[in-house]
């Protein structure tokens, strides 16, 4: 029994010191701000944010939302995914058409600088105007 408390004894202020330090420390003052088409004023961020940018549409109709160019160089591409709105997937049978959904495109702040992120709604087959635009402004500050 004496020898287990030993082994305790030496692991015991590692273990304090894990316990002390966070791994994720880097990563607390990090944000995420939400965007969506009603937002029309430039967008405040600091290198680390994330930005989530929602956007109505109905997949069904063929159209979806396309960011217009490349993205920015101080902003990394985090993905994109269609959702229903929470309470409309708890009123609605699944596999339901025409149903309104959600688009949403996150990306990182990696660096300082303004930029103008564009969006386009069409579908991707037509080469005509696209149904509809939208754009934001962002202004991502140092960290």
């Amino acid at each position: 029994m004496k020898k287990g408390f030993r082994h305790l004894r030496v692991a015991l202020p590692t273990l304090l010191l894990l316990a002390c330090s966070n791994p994720l420390e880097a990563s607390v003052d990090e944000t995420e701000v939400s965007v969506d088409e009603t937002t029309t004023r430039p967008v405040k961020l600091r290198a680390g944010d994330t930005v989530k940018v929602s956007l109505n549409v109905h997949m069904s109709s063929g159209s979806s939302w396309h960011l217009a160019g490349a993205t920015p160089v101080n902003l990394e591409f985090l993905g994109s995914e269609v959702a229903q709105p929470q309470t409309q997937a708890q009123n609605s049978a699944a596999g339901m058409v025409g149903l309104r959904e959600v688009q949403v495109f996150r990306f990182k702040a990696v660096s300082k600088g303004d930029v103008s992120l564009e969006f386009r709604k069409a579908r991707p087959w037509e080469k005509q105007n696209p149904e509809k635009t939208f754009s934001v402004q962002l202004a991502v500050a140092a960290k």
